[in-house]
């Protein structure tokens, strides 16, 4: 492979993430939006079980699409903070992977709930 293939493969690489960067108010809003209509056609309507479980697959769906749009933001958040490592040599290379690794270890944690109890939840929901 050429230096300049290389070079240019880099360059559409880092381009990709200056478009997702330009992207993220956009996206960000369409889930805001998405999950506001949700919200408001379950306060506005009545289900029965079919349509209630719809309603909780469409609304699962929305949410697990925004947490993965979430974990890239904070990742490309990480990446903004230690992208200076990548022009410093390899050493500073290592050092930049391990930090984005930790970001996306401490993304993947399990979630802890604020309000609920685990319980509290079980006897509601079942």
């Amino acid at each position: 492979m050429q230096v300049m293939e290389i070079i240019l493969k880099i360059c559409n690489l880092l381009n990709q993430v200056d478009d997702f960067v330009n992207d993220v108010p956009v996206k960000s809003q369409e889930y805001d939006e998405k999950l506001s209509d949700l919200y408001h056609f379950a306060e506005a309507n009545k289900m029965d079980a079919k349509k209630a479980y719809r309603f909780c697959k469409e609304l699962k769906k929305v949410l697990q699409e925004r947490r993965e749009f979430k974990n890239n933001v904070e990742i490309l958040r990480e990446y903004k903070n230690q992208k200076q490592k990548l022009n410093s040599g390899i050493e500073n290379r290592k050092l930049f992977i391990t930090e984005m690794k930790k970001r996306v270890n401490r993304l993947n944690q399990p979630y802890k709930n604020r309000s609920y109890k685990e319980d509290e939840l079980k006897e509601k929901i079942g």
